[in-house]
C-alpha cells in the first residue's frame, strides 16, 4: 500500500468500537443484553471482536499501530 493511500485511510479521531459499529448501520441491539452495571459498549461479549457484519455491511477494525 502506498504511503499516500495509507495517510488518507489513517483515522483522524478515536471512537469506541460500539459507536463505530452503530455508525456503520450494523444492529447493536444485542450489545444491550448485559446483566451487569456495564454500559452496552463495555459488553465483554463484543468488546474484543474485530469484525462485524449486518445490514449488508461489513466493518473490520484493527488495533492502533498495526
Amino acid at each position: 500500500m502506498s504511503s499516500d493511500l495509507r495517510e488518507k485511510l489513517k483515522p483522524t479521531t478515536k471512537m469506541r468500537v460500539y459507536d463505530s459499529v452503530a455508525m456503520a448501520g450494523i444492529d447493536v441491539s444485542n450489545w444491550h443484553n448485559i446483566s451487569s452495571k456495564r454500559t452496552p459498549a463495555q459488553n465483554p461479549k463484543y468488546c474484543y471482536c474485530w469484525a462485524f457484519e449486518g445490514n449488508g455491511r461489513v466493518l473490520l477494525m484493527t488495533q492502533s499501530g498495526q
